[in-house]
């Protein structure tokens, strides 16, 4: 399911609880700009209005055929690391440890990240060298069983620095380059024969802000 569509879902599900009710005068223009599918319909606001509104949680996300089931059949937790990867240059990091969980709808997840949701590990972003794609603060999603690179993209690598959040691009001679989207920052090299002084430590999926999720 993609983003449209789960839009659509939570639009259809929104008009049929207030189907027989008068709109709350407090959401009363965000329901009927919601409805109307002319405001964004996120995760964050879904869970507000479910939990405001007593309509039971994911109810929005929910469609004919899901099954009836607990909170667990509709949602996911993610484990959030005490690992920052910097955008800039790197950071050492004390040993992973769990510091906290991030609930997200199953579909947004699956949506997002595909269907092996297993590995999936949530850290913090520092600096600004990836800034538009992953900005200072954002919670990046990174999925822990990609170990190589298996087509240019975002990855969370460890260099001699620390460890970084870059965009790694391989070159004909078999060697990497890894970049930033900051083009104030300058694009660096690894050749071939350097290799195993990059190490893949996942691929990022994505990075957002917790108060836009």
């Amino acid at each position: 399911m993609n983003k449209s569509e789960l839009k659509e879902i939570r639009i259809e599900n929104l008009k049929k609880f207030f189907e027989d009710k008068t709109l709350p005068t407090k959401d009363k223009s965000l329901l009927s700009q919601l409805m109307s599918g002319k405001a964004s319909f996120g995760e964050k606001v879904s869970r507000r209005l479910e939990e405001d509104y007593g309509m039971g949680s994911y109810y929005l996300d929910s469609t004919p055929n899901s099954p009836i089931g607990s909170d667990d059949d509709y949602q996911i937790r993610f484990e959030r690391l005490n690992i920052e990867a910097a955008c800039g240059n790197g950071i050492e990091n004390l040993p992973a440890e769990v510091v906290d969980y991030v609930n997200v709808s199953r579909l947004w997840a699956k949506d997002k990240f595909g269907g092996n949701l297993s590995h999936i590990k949530i850290i913090t972003a520092r600096g600004d060298s990836m800034a538009g794609t992953i900005d200072e603060g954002d919670v990046i999603f990174v999925d822990t069983a990609v170990t190589e690179i298996v087509e240019d993209g975002v990855y969370l690598i460890h260099v001699s620095d620390g460890l970084r959040a870059k965009r790694l691009q391989r070159t004909v001679t078999g060697g990497v380059k890894i970049l930033s989207d900051n083009k104030r920052y300058e694009t660096e090299t690894v050749e071939k024969h350097d290799l195993e002084q990059l190490k893949i430590c996942g691929k990022i999926k994505g990075a957002w802000k917790l108060e836009e999720m």
